[in-house]
């Protein structure tokens, strides 16, 4: 939301005359371009997130079965 209030700041400045068109065009540039580069990127932090998410559910499942294991309701002495 930051960089969507900073990109439409950077056109009321140019359209104001605050700033060059070619300065407001070089600025422009650059704030597509990195919104390209994260498009492009956040397929991949998503599949990062859900391997993430499984190995936690799995170490979960894990801790799960050794606290079965380790809890003793009651000893029976021969």
């Amino acid at each position: 939301m930051k960089k969507w209030k900073n990109q439409h700041k950077l056109y009321e400045d140019s359209a104001l005359g605050k700033i060059p068109e070619i300065r407001f065009e070089m600025m422009q540039q650059t704030y597509d371009a990195e919104q390209n580069a994260l498009r492009k990127e956040l397929p991949t932090l998503k599949a990062e997130i859900d391997k993430l998410k499984e190995q936690t559910d799995a170490a979960d499942k894990f801790i799960n079965v050794i606290r079965k294991y380790t809890k003793v309701a009651f000893l029976i002495f021969k």
